[in-house]
């Protein structure tokens, strides 16, 4: 038999997603099996597969993780250290803002946020602030993400440290509760310099609300709010109204693109998460974070 507390960084978790996270070479049908065969106690009561974890919580179980085997290769825990030691940690991670709940992240492109098929470890956003909250913070809680950013797209990330505040970032922004902004520059010049497109993405209703900054020979400077947070929102909406974000290689103009390229040295998609604002969820205070364009979408802008 084994015991520990339950930490406030993992208060309010179901008690399955809290032990497929802890034992990760355990599969999922065993721990269901030791829920139902009663090895696993909350505060000296039998535990339940939806049961909620809070903090304090006394948690008990009657198995041997150490009878399974351990995890494969490629789910082998990041070095964190040798992560936090590196060049690419230096030059990648760029923390704007942080307080006991939360961190805001100023990602560069390039920087996935989190590890993908064929990644290194280390390699993205998420693993670099695990690295800070470790040897910085000297702290063992687990950072997550809040949102997502495409990894050709810089900007505003926020990551949350703990579930409690991972839950109400998440509930504002399902609510409408941040507002998101960003800036772009399409190709050609749109008919109004403000607008709403309301067109459905992956078969959902999405709205993105747009004003006109400056308009160039070619395309145009543009401010974007998010009401809705679809996958690939911004840069599907523009290519659907006959405006593409300059060099996007998914849903872009492809021959102008490579034109482009040629004149400003731009090698990614034109995008950028500017500002953050909201009340935050734990003080009740107006929360405002905005940052420049980094250096490569400046340049971009003095050449055309």
């Amino acid at each position: 038999m084994n015991k520990l507390k339950i930490t406030k960084n993992e208060d309010g978790q179901r008690i399955d997603k809290y032990l497929r996270k802890r034992f990760s070479e355990i599969p999922l049908s065993c721990i269901y099996k030791f829920i139902r065969q009663k090895k696993i106690k909350i505060n000296n009561k039998h535990a339940k597969r939806d049961t909620i974890l809070y903090e304090n919580d006394e948690l008990r179980w009657f198995f041997n993780p150490d009878e399974f085997e351990k995890l494969p290769e490629n789910k082998k825990v990041p070095d964190f250290k040798s992560i936090y030691k590196s060049d690419f940690y230096n030059k990648n991670l760029n923390i704007v803002y942080e307080d006991d709940e939360l961190i805001v992240a100023n990602k560069p492109a390039n920087l996935p946020v989190h590890a993908g098929t064929g990644e290194k470890m280390g390699r993205n956003l998420i693993d670099l602030v695990t690295s800070y909250v470790r040897f910085e913070n000297k702290s063992e809680f687990e950072p997550k993400l809040c949102h997502r950013l495409d990894k050709n797209t810089s900007g505003l990330v926020f990551i949350s440290k703990n579930d409690s505040m991972l839950r109400k970032i998440t509930a504002l922004i399902r609510g409408d509760g941040i507002k998101k902004t960003y800036i772009t520059l399409v190709k050609g010049h749109l008919d109004k310099k403000r607008g709403e497109i309301a067109l459905s993405v992956d078969g959902k209703k999405s709205l993105t609300k747009y004003k006109v900054i400056k308009g160039y020979a070619e395309c145009s400077l543009i401010e974007v709010e998010l009401k809705t947070g679809r996958t690939h929102q911004i840069r599907i909406h523009f290519s659907e109204i006959g405006h593409p974000l300059c060099m996007d290689d998914k849903y872009g103009d492809f021959a102008w693109n490579k034109e482009f390229r040629k004149k400003t040295g731009l090698n990614r998609q034109f995008l950028h998460a500017k500002s953050l604002e909201l009340i935050h969820p734990v003080n009740n205070k107006e929360f405002f974070l905005r940052v420049d364009l980094p250096e490569d979408l400046q340049k971009c802008l003095e050449k055309i």
